[in-house]
């Protein structure tokens, strides 16, 4: 039996519940990897206060709240709905990705401009009529302009977005190359398509975490350079947020 793609329009029935949280920030930084939500709490001293959200964990600031970790475009999804839900309108999501590229390596800060879906959650959100998403332009546009003129070296990429992180096979890979990807995670193509269907202002950055080359798959978790461009992401978000003030919705 052909699986069918029902209407995304209506409301769903299960619906987010973190009310305890409510209201939350504006502004609103998602890490995927438990590692960088971490660092992020250490470089800006941050010792306690968490509440815990099904495998996560969400702080609660002045003028902003951090959400971690994530894995998978479902869990993603349902972060970013219920982060949404207790009023948090912008999202910086934050996670590592493979580059299948040239001239690309571990440690290079992505922020994703375009990206294609290999995952189905964002089906779910649009009917299936569309298999290529984006982020909203003046916020990604803005946090772009901020890191460039903190002359920290980043740039704008296509990737795709899989569930199956072991079927990165010789033919996927060849077919979004095509496309234009240089990159691959799990998670960008659902964000953005839950951001379009709430309307919400929504941008992911990748640092490269691993180099597939010619059919070879060529982790770079230990790079120093990997490690480096953790660390320079992390301090170019605490410099933006330090030079912002959202205020908490009453």
């Amino acid at each position: 039996m052909k699986c069918r793609i029902f209407p995304s329009l209506s409301k769903g029935i299960v619906r987010p519940g973190i009310k305890k949280l409510k209201p939350l920030p504006e502004l609103g930084i998602v890490f995927a990897t438990k590692n960088d939500f971490d660092l992020f709490k250490k470089r800006f001293h941050i010792k306690g206060g968490g509440f815990n959200f099904l495998m996560s964990q969400i702080y609660v600031l002045d003028h902003f709240c951090i959400a971690g970790p994530y894995f998978g475009a479902p869990y993603a999804a349902s972060i970013l709905e219920n982060l949404a839900s207790s009023g948090v309108k912008k999202f910086i999501f934050i996670g590592w990705c493979g580059a299948f590229r040239e001239g690309i390596n571990p440690g290079d800060i992505f922020f994703t401009s375009e990206s294609f879906s290999d995952e189905g959650c964002s089906k779910s959100y649009m009917n299936g009529i569309k298999d290529c998403f984006y982020p909203e332009e003046d916020f990604f546009s803005e946090i772009y302009s901020f890191f460039k003129c903190q002359n920290i070296n980043v740039k704008k990429s296509s990737l795709f977005s899989t569930d199956a992180i072991y079927r990165e096979t010789t033919e996927k890979i060849d077919f979004f190359k095509k496309l234009g990807a240089e990159a691959v995670d799990m998670e960008n193509s659902a964000i953005y398509a839950v951001a379009e269907f709430l309307n919400l202002k929504v941008i992911a950055i990748n640092v490269v975490s691993d180099i597939i080359e010619k059919d070879q798959w060529k982790p770079g978790f230990k790079n120093k350079n990997f490690k480096r461009g953790r660390e320079t992401l992390i301090d170019g978000v605490i410099s933006y947020v330090c030079s912002r003030k959202y205020n908490k919705k009453i």
